[in-house]
């Protein structure tokens, strides 16, 4: 069976490794299998037309010390999810594993932002940006290959108020964010145009 909203089942993984016959380490994953596509401007998963129905999600503990409160978080999102929602989107950085792990179980899917604010087209031409913007890109994919709630990964664009992105500048991004049909790239176009 396929992960999806309406049937979040989960599979554990146990993976261990062997010294003669005596366990010498392990490793345990919970994973969920699904396929994300888009097809005539409507998204599929798992091959059935899906709806987003989302909120902007932006975690704060009540001691505004930033540590991660697993039962605020699992409240959170049980109340999201009791007003019809079926999808977060979390700007700006990626959460503790834990908040990933709630949203598999719960059913929630995420559009997790790239914490790359300063992204321009002038990054895609210096090959130190763009080799630290891969290793960054390569760390969320990293995240939403282990978590199958994670849908997106977009590209917060909304800081260059005075720049018109290429469509050919787009396509490059594009290519550097997509993969492997596990989720899709988006971008937060505040007030932007696409040439």
């Amino acid at each position: 069976p396929r992960w999806s909203p309406a049937s979040p089942r989960g599979f554990q993984l146990f993976f261990s490794l062997i010294q003669g016959e005596q366990p010498v380490d392990g490793y345990r994953l919970r994973t969920g299998f699904r396929k994300v596509r888009f097809q005539q401007n409507r998204l599929f998963l798992n091959d059935r037309a899906i709806l987003l129905k989302g909120i902007n999600y932006v975690y704060q503990d009540t001691e505004g010390a930033g540590l991660f409160d697993r039962d605020l978080v699992l409240q959170d999102l049980l109340n999201i999810r009791s007003r019809g929602f079926n999808a977060v989107r979390i700007a700006f950085f990626p959460q503790n594993s834990q908040f990933y792990n709630l949203t598999d179980s719960l059913g929630i899917l995420c559009l997790q932002d790239l914490s790359l604010p300063l992204f321009t087209e002038t990054n895609l031409t210096d090959s130190l940006q763009l080799a630290r913007i891969s290793q960054h890109i390569q760390s969320f994919q990293k995240i939403a290959r282990r978590h199958p709630s994670v849908l997106g990964i977009g590209l917060n664009l909304f800081y260059m108020a005075d720049q018109i992105m290429s469509a050919p500048v787009l396509a490059q991004i594009n290519n550097l964010v997509s993969g492997e049909q596990r989720w899709f790239p988006y971008y937060s176009l505040f007030g932007k145009e696409i040439s």
